[in-house]
This record gives structure tokens, C-alpha cells and sequence, in this order.
């Protein structure tokens, strides 16, 4: 009777230790995976934020060509090397 009794508990503690290593693996991975997700959230933001910056530049250097383009329409030789050349460096 004593013995059975014995291999019950010690079956059930080690059923039991062995459901407590499973749960701490799980947790750890679900934390893992938390960790994970809140990285590509935050590496998303800053890629799209990067995204607006460059648009915006690309635009501003686009307007200075434009403006720049129009001020050599109707001036002198001189004034168009120096127009030239500031678009060169716009670009």
C-alpha cells in the first residue's frame, strides 16, 4: 500500500515538474515573441518616418531645379553658368 501510494506522489510531482518546465518554456517564448513584435513596430515607425524625410527632400530639390531652370530663361550667358551650376549642385 505504502509503495503504491509512493509511485502515485512521486509520479504526480514529477508529471507536475515536468508541466512546470513546459509552462516556463512557453512563457519565455511568448516573451520573446512580445519583445520581437514591439521591435518591428518601432523599426516600422522609424522606416516610415525615414520614408516622409526623403519624400519631402526629393520634393524641395525638385522645386529648386524647377525655380531654378526658369530663372535661366531669359537672362544673359553669365547669369545661365551660375544658374547651371547651382542646379548641378541642387541635384
Amino acid at each position: 500500500m505504502r509503495e503504491c501510494s509512493f509511485l502515485q506522489i512521486g509520479g504526480l510531482t514529477g508529471f507536475l515538474f515536468l508541466l512546470l518546465i513546459a509552462s516556463y518554456i512557453i512563457h519565455h517564448d511568448i516573451q520573446r515573441i512580445r519583445q520581437y513584435k514591439s521591435k518591428t513596430v518601432t523599426l516600422i515607425k522609424q522606416l516610415h518616418e525615414s520614408d516622409i524625410q526623403n519624400r519631402e527632400l526629393i520634393l524641395s530639390r525638385k522645386k529648386a531645379i524647377h525655380g531654378y531652370a526658369k530663372l535661366i530663361q531669359g537672362h544673359g550667358k553669365d547669369s545661365a553658368i551660375r544658374y547651371a551650376e547651382s542646379i548641378l549642385q541642387a541635384s
